[in-house]
């Protein structure tokens, strides 16, 4: 026969039992899930992140540059410089064997594309790019948001003065700054007569209309006080570049990690002064439609 006093302790076996399970086991049990739930999504953010690469392109350069990788110069690369071999064999201490030495190739091939390599770099480190909402034509490569061009020819010209007046039947206007104060040539306009410059030259071909510009560095710009006054200085200035957009949608020229925009059929001058110490930015000095 069952005694009172197992009967109770059966009672505070199943109390202690129940107890437990409300407030030492649910919590354990909930402790096990958000671990076991915590350590798989570290799993799953660890595989989405081993996969996707995000970067900052903070300079045009760098981007530029991986760009550059990313499309190598097969044109210059091992396809130009081949390796002659030859399967004569001879015969040495009794056997006969292929000799090391005759392995050569053709140094005429690799010097003459080793002169080009300076203006394949510049094509590659001076490209266009058309905003893709305009639906350009295919390009050297692409981005979300641009299609690139490289120029399809680069070529050096000797140091000249580009007449303004002459080429474009009017001046380039420099806004009156700061800085023209102290050096104690406050005129009363900034007319942009000429640039001197020794020029690099660049063309692109978009779908058949093309683009050029012009780059110089660190020359002279001729301004003068005054249509037709005859009253010229001659400033300093870091960078000059001259567009000329045949194309019927605006363009963006990349350069000195900068942006230099020319609405379609459009000639565009930008100046980057020397003697600007605030802030070393390029003023457009001409904006025109072409007729």
């Amino acid at each position: 026969m069952v005694t009172y006093d197992e009967v109770k302790q059966k009672a505070v076996d199943l109390r202690n039992s129940i107890l437990k399970a409300m407030y030492v086991n649910k919590p354990a049990r909930a402790k096990t899930i958000y671990s076991q739930i915590r350590a798989k999504l570290d799993s799953i953010i660890s595989d989405v992140l081993s996969t996707i690469t995000a970067v900052s392109h903070s300079q045009l350069d760098s981007y530029l540059a991986e760009l550059s990788y990313s499309q190598p110069a097969a044109e210059f690369g091992m396809k130009t410089i081949n390796i002659a071999y030859s399967g004569d064999t001879i015969e040495l201490n009794g056997e006969t064997v292929i000799p090391y030495d005759v392995f050569s190739f053709d140094i005429t091939g690799y010097m003459e594309k080793l002169k080009k390599y300076p203006k394949e770099v510049s094509r590659r480190m001076i490209p266009i790019r058309v905003d893709n909402d305009y639906t350009p034509p295919d390009g050297d490569w692409k981005d979300v948001e641009y299609t690139y061009y490289m120029p399809a020819e680069v070529r050096s010209e000797p140091r000249y003065e580009w007449d303004l007046l002459e080429s474009y039947e009017e001046y380039g206007v420099l806004p009156k700054i700061f800085e023209f104060l102290l050096y104690e040539s406050e005129w009363d306009q900034y007319l942009v007569r000429g640039i001197i410059g020794k020029w690099t030259y660049y063309e692109w071909d978009i779908d058949g209309s093309t683009v050029k510009a012009w780059i110089a560095s660190n020359d002279l710009v001729k301004v003068e006080n005054g249509e037709y006054t005859g009253n010229f200085k001659h400033l300093n200035y870091k960078f000059a570049v001259m567009i000329d957009n045949y194309y019927e949608n605006p363009i963006e020229l990349c350069y000195n990690n900068q942006i230099f925009v020319a609405n379609g059929r459009h000639w565009v001058i930008y100046v980057c002064l020397a003697d600007i110490h605030l802030y070393p930015a390029p003023f457009k000095v001409l904006d025109k439609e072409m007729p």
